[in-house]
């Protein structure tokens, strides 16, 4: 009989470690293993085993298993008939019978891809003694224990980031299991004032309050650099609108080099056609996104006499912006999501309307290249401001103490 552990967090996750995203899980996972003897991982999907970080000794990472390619499986559906029919009167009532019908397809999917997870987990942690659960989504998991908790205690404690606090970016703006796996948690922990204001609109009466993510100072404080260059960093995809850049830079009353961190996504060909149409090959650089994220801040650090812009169209609460800010950047934004809690209008940067005309931005970045005053002030106060709210060594101590052993 395999001996129970102790002392063990059940750590929930979209991809990590897989791949390079949810870097921000590397700086609260040093917090964590001073708490724990053991953590066990739980992606939601897996990812190349080559991508994958390297974790303490101290960090088991285990894989469902569940493969949508294998069909759903109608005799599990049946078996589970109660739980389904709750959590498909809730999304009834929630979205209306004509969207939920019109995703039933996505619905079931869905289902079966939790009611596998569940049988996976009910038997993984039956080894556990005295488990803490603990998500940075909350989607499948949180599905996941809503079962395994339904009308009994509830013990997951999940944050909430962009994807599934908004739910327009999903499927046609549809979330199976939405009302009946919100209910099921312990607490959430939106990452902004503005998620916590957008699901307490649509899901009144839950257990809910904002906690900002924190990330490590990656400030060397070297000396800044003569050259004063314009930095973004993203994949590049349709929403995070990188293509819009290039004919902001060209209309700049002064040459300006403009540098972006990440050459590859779905969007490349658009961005790229618009750097070469726009600007001359010297006013522009593409990186390659680096796996190892320390590059990254290498990257920063070499250019730290900068402004920092980011366009998007909808975001959570960027960590982008959030890095920037703790470089001390300058930074120009769209008010997409939380960014506007990052960066304060008039205090460290601009923040443009979501649909902004190209001469509004072109104006905020030339008020900052004709004042060097202007661009201190603006740098100082970022650096304020992250030590002030995403600090991981202020942000993470106090969150697992309060909401994660409590």
């Amino acid at each position: 009989m395999e001996r129970k552990s102790r002392n063990t967090l059940c750590l929930f996750t979209m991809n990590f470690p897989d791949g390079n995203s949810e870097e921000f899980l590397m700086a609260e996972l040093p917090f964590l293993l001073q708490k724990f003897d053991e953590i066990r991982v739980y992606p939601i999907y897996s990812g190349k085993i080559e991508l994958q970080r390297v974790l303490s000794d101290k960090i088991k990472v285990i894989h469902h298993g569940h493969k949508i390619e294998e069909g759903v499986s109608w005799l599990k559906l049946l078996v589970n008939i109660k739980f389904l029919i709750s959590a498909f009167v809730l999304d009834l009532t929630f979205y209306g019978a004509i969207k939920t019908i019109k995703n039933i397809k996505y619905w079931i999917i869905y289902s079966n891809k939790v009611l596998g997870m569940l049988q996976f987990l009910k038997t993984d942690i039956s080894t556990i003694e005295k488990p803490v659960f603990y998500s940075y989504w909350s989607l499948e998991w949180l599905s996941v224990f809503s079962l395994i908790d339904f009308g009994k205690e509830k013990r997951f404690v999940s944050r909430m980031l962009g994807i599934d606090v908004y739910e327009e970016r999903h499927i046609n703006g549809f979330v199976p299991w939405r009302r009946f796996s919100l209910m099921g948690a312990k607490k959430l922990f939106p990452n902004s004032l503005k998620s916590l204001e957008y699901v307490n609109a649509k899901h009144p009466n839950l257990r809910i309050k904002k906690s900002y993510l924190g990330t490590n100072d990656i400030n060397k404080k070297r000396n800044k650099k003569a050259e004063l260059v314009l930095l973004s960093s993203s994949r590049l995809i349709d929403l995070k609108r990188v293509y819009l850049i290039p004919p902001i830079v060209q209309k700049l009353h002064q040459k300006f080099v403009w540098m972006h961190w990440g050459d590859e996504g779905s969007d490349k060909v658009r961005v790229f056609s618009a750097a070469k149409s726009f600007l001359n090959e010297s006013t522009y650089q593409f990186y390659p996104h680096e796996s190892d994220v320390s590059k990254l801040y290498d990257f920063y650090n070499e250019h730290n006499n900068a402004i920092f812009i980011h366009l998007s169209e909808t975001e959570g609460l960027p960590t982008s912006l959030i890095e920037a800010a703790s470089m001390g950047f300058p930074i120009i934004c769209t008010d997409a999501g939380g960014s506007r809690e990052v960066v304060s209008h008039g205090v460290n940067g601009f923040v443009l309307p979501i649909n902004f005309q190209i001469e509004e931005a072109v104006q905020s970045i030339n008020k900052l290249l004709a004042s060097k005053a202007l661009r201190e002030q603006f740098g100082i106060a970022s650096r304020r401001i992250w030590e002030q709210n995403f600090s991981a060594d202020n942000n993470y101590p106090d969150f697992i103490k309060r909401h994660i052993l409590n």
